[in-house]
């Protein structure tokens, strides 16, 4: 199932995995700005460029907690400024995961 969030969306995998995956001002991708930079721009009035990123911020849940470096090479439950390959590697591993070895 896909579901949207304010800067990107989460993906529902079959095995109760979610896959997180945010581009938007203060993720950890190109978009990411200061909040004074934020504040300037929206006190100018300048349109928000967060609706594309050539990379993103990710996280994996499962049952509501962070289980990101269990899935994937990670030392951090978020991982920052992910590119397209990385993203679609680890789609593979969230649908591929067995949630079995968690419980």
């Amino acid at each position: 199932m896909f579901t949207s969030a304010p800067h990107g969306f989460f993906l529902d995998f079959e095995n109760g995995l979610c896959l997180s995956t945010q581009f938007g001002h203060m993720n950890y991708c190109e978009n990411r700005e200061s909040m004074e930079h934020i504040i300037n721009r929206l006190r100018r009035n300048v349109p928000d460029k967060q609706s594309a990123s050539k990379d993103a911020e990710v996280a994996i849940l499962f049952e509501g907690n962070f289980i990101t470096k269990k899935v994937v090479d990670s030392d951090y439950d978020v991982i920052g400024y992910v590119c397209m390959n990385q993203w679609l590697d680890i789609i593979e591993k969230c649908k591929n995961f067995n949630t079995d070895t968690l419980k």
